[in-house]
């Protein structure tokens, strides 16, 4: 009779942390945050750090307009690259404010293209649902638990040029 030979349970777990360590997703916020101060230098945009598109300081799910479109460019587009994305979101007007300047716009004036200044902000999720009527980040008093019950349903959209943006009803 065969007997069978186990792996320890750490070389296992050790085996598992290396590969999610190396995934590209686990470190895919500050690297795309650094390849927009590469791809902007000239702006400060930026100088809310992950909120630039976030929601949350950390990042993770939970988009602004302007990161949700990002996101969403980089996706649709077969996983053009990050900076591709940016390019195709530039034309839009992700957040949009009563001045109607579009993101490149108001990357250009060190603005921030996925917010406006009143609790009037769209926070969209990856599985497509959104929470309305938030401040933006830098607003004092900024927010409170995010609730779960009161989300609607955003989708993305292609318009002309097969460029994409995000509807939400």
């Amino acid at each position: 009779m065969k007997q069978e030979r186990k792996q320890p349970i750490t070389l296992r777990f050790l085996l598992l942390l290396c590969i999610f360590c190396s995934s590209p997703d686990v470190f895919a916020l500050p690297d795309f945050l650094d390849r927009w101060r590469a791809f902007y230098p000239e702006s400060n945009s930026d100088d809310i750090n992950c909120q630039l598109c976030h929601y949350f300081e950390d990042g993770g799910d939970g988009w602004n307009g302007y990161g949700f479109d990002v996101r969403t460019n980089f996706i649709m587009e077969n996983r053009a690259s990050i900076e591709d994305a940016f390019v195709l979101s530039e034309q839009f007007n992700s957040d949009g404010d009563e001045n109607n300047l579009s993101n490149i716009e108001e990357i250009n004036r060190s603005l921030f293209p996925g917010w406006v200044n009143s609790n009037n902000n769209t926070i969209i999720f990856s599985d497509f649902s959104a929470i309305t009527n938030r401040p933006p980040p830098f607003q004092e008093g900024q927010r409170e638990q995010t609730p779960i019950n009161d989300r609607s349903i955003c989708l993305p959209v292609q318009i002309e040029d097969k460029k994409t943006t995000v509807i939400c009803l």
